[in-house]
């Protein structure tokens, strides 16, 4: 799916300081949303190369990815705010939405049967 994420500056002020349209696959095994390197310029977050850090990933295997920062991202027209990490090699293309945040904003339903996923925020329901 495709997923519009913002960037805030820090308070008082708060102000929009970027956003990028990201496709994501829906990753009910991701702790936290993921997303490609190339992301965080139109966001306007800074990704220092000496705080990079390996996390597990699926599987057992280890990825390479920057410290948590702080994200809105507009599900089912809601924003809500998430936690992301993005990945530090470059070849990683495409972006994982992760539970924390996401999962308990929406109410998800798969459908094995049909390969589909359905959702909605809770007041839509």
């Amino acid at each position: 799916m495709c997923v519009e994420f913002r960037s805030h500056g820090p308070a008082p002020r708060n102000e929009l300081l970027g956003s990028a349209l990201v496709l994501v696959t829906v990753d009910s095994g991701s702790d936290v949303t993921m997303l490609p390197r190339r992301f965080a310029v139109p966001l306007r977050i800074t990704l220092e190369d000496d705080k990079v850090n390996t996390i597990a990933g699926a599987g057992g295997s280890l990825v390479e990815c920057y410290p948590r920062v702080e994200l809105e991202a507009r599900l089912c027209g809601e924003w809500v705010r998430l936690p992301v990490r993005f990945f530090a090699s470059e070849s990683r293309t495409g972006g994982l939405l992760g539970r924390a945040g996401a999962f308990e904003a929406l109410r998800i339903l798969f459908d094995d049967a049909r390969a589909t996923m359905y959702a909605a925020t809770p007041a839509a329901l």
